[in-house]
């Protein structure tokens, strides 16, 4: 893929305190009840929603249970709102800005064994809150924590893990971030450059990067993607934003 356009990529997810002030002012009610995972399976807690996930945030967290929708309408209301073009990555801006001129599974290297220092991830603080390892399952892998600790048992404040080369903190773990693109299998059809993917595919379907809080770091990679509905609510699910880059000269 091609970068030929320059953006400014988020330095930080969304936070809680970012989407409270967008519902505040905008009057845009997201829908209630989020997935969560419960050592066993996924269920859906209809009671819950990104105002009261149950995962110990605060305001500086990432927010989290939030669909494609909620996200997309997010970002353009933050471009009315600043009169600046924001909206979401591309899959190709997004993988361009989380490798950060690497070419490893991570920004950081290849030692997976570094990954609790620079990724909030599923490890052993999640472990310790959860208990998901010990617990029975019917699902065909088992949720296995990392050997380490990254000082977070859920999500961790935006800024907690150390940048990239970019400049970009928490791109990788922390919350699964949507991009614009609808669903695609692979690559083979993708753009020449950058744009999101938007007039071919599952459009039902949406693509997410960067993995979340509970992730192994073996799926918490640059090239991993994941396919979720673009109605899907869950407590890994969050949003960062790009802005076109505008040349006021």
């Amino acid at each position: 893929m091609l970068i030929g356009r320059a953006i400014a990529f988020a330095r930080y997810e969304i936070s809680i305190a970012q989407f409270a002030a967008f519902v505040a002012s905008s009057g845009y009610t997201p829908e209630r009840g989020r997935w969560q995972y419960v050592g066993s399976d996924w269920t859906f807690d209809r009671e819950r929603s990104w105002q009261d996930s149950r995962l110990e945030q605060t305001a500086d967290h990432p927010v989290t249970c939030v669909s494609w929708h909620d996200a997309d309408t997010y970002a353009r209301w933050l471009a009315r709102e600043t009169g600046q073009p924001y909206r979401l990555p591309s899959e190709a801006e997004w993988e361009y800005a989380a490798r950060a001129g690497t070419e490893g599974p991570y920004w950081f290297g290849a030692d997976r064994s570094a990954a609790c220092r620079y990724i909030n991830l599923g490890d052993q603080d999640t472990e310790a809150r959860f208990r998901w390892a010990t617990r029975p399952t019917t699902l065909r892998i088992e949720w296995k924590p990392e050997d380490c600790h990254d000082g977070y048992a859920t999500t961790s404040p935006v800024n907690a893990k150390p940048p990239n080369a970019f400049g970009i903190h928490g791109v990788l773990g922390n919350a699964m971030e949507w991009v614009a693109d609808c669903w695609h299998d692979d690559y083979s059809s993708g753009p020449e450059q950058q744009a999101a993917r938007v007039l071919s595919g599952d459009c039902s379907y949406r693509a997410m990067r960067g993995q979340g809080w509970l992730a192994i770091a073996g799926s918490a990679r640059s090239a991993f993607r994941r396919k979720m509905a673009a109605t899907d609510r869950r407590f890994t699910f969050g949003i960062r934003v790009v802005r076109d880059w505008v040349d006021a000269r």
